[in-house]
């Protein structure tokens, strides 16, 4: 799959919010996530221009790897393969079979919304 970012610094998010209740979008998930980051000892996926993330929201763990696409002057374009998993576990021992290792963690308050099928 293909992916489009953009990113936005937001000084207000209630006033997204409101915005984002007037066009009715719809709140899809909201809740803790904890992200960890995968490469290799020497970084050669990052090199590369891929990431490879395992997301935890509690429910559901996703594996994700992205590789960079040529990105215009306002979207960040990227090829996105995502699965979900049952044990988180399991994936991190899959992976350090693999060599594997976490080098970037973050845990992040997030709310996803959909603005139509697409958005």
């Amino acid at each position: 799959m293909k992916e489009s970012e953009m990113k936005f610094e937001v000084k207000s998010f209630a006033k997204v919010k409101k915005q984002l209740k007037a066009i009715e979008a719809k709140l899809i998930w909201k809740g803790m996530e904890e992200t960890q980051y995968y490469d290799f000892h020497n970084r050669s996926l990052k090199d590369r221009g891929i990431s490879l993330r395992v997301r935890d929201r509690k429910k559901i763990i996703s594996i994700t790897c992205k590789r960079d696409l040529k990105n215009s002057v306002c979207a960040k374009n990227r090829d996105e393969f995502e699965f979900i998993v049952t044990n988180k576990k399991q994936v991190e021992g899959f992976l350090g079979c693999l060599d594997l290792v976490p080098k970037f963690f973050y845990r992040k308050q997030r709310e996803h919304w959909e603005i139509n099928k697409n958005t």
